[in-house]
């Protein structure tokens, strides 16, 4: 008895199978361009907005408190990221 007499192919059977194509991975500068908006955002908030505001006059507790309001959609990140990925992944 050969090894190939009793090894099932799905080509032989008639099952039709997918051609598999290789792996499609975005480039890391894709990732880049995906967070720079964030890091500008709280860079531009942290730094610019609260020293501006603080020389209008706004206390220091003021500008802490709009900077904490401006982070809670990020701080929760961790929660709806995986909603995210496995809603809106590709499906294999």
């Amino acid at each position: 008895m050969g090894s190939g007499i009793f090894r099932l192919d799905p080509r032989t059977l008639g099952i039709p199978t997918r051609a598999h194509a290789p792996a499609r991975h975005a480039h890391p500068i894709v990732f880049l361009f995906l967070i720079l908006p964030f890091g500008t955002m709280s860079g531009y908030l942290t730094v610019a907005v609260a020293y501006r505001l603080s020389r209008a006059g706004l206390g220091v507790d003021q500008i802490a408190g709009l900077v904490a309001v401006a982070f809670i959609p990020q701080t929760w990140k961790f929660l709806w990221a995986p909603v995210v990925d496995t809603t809106l992944g590709r499906k294999q």
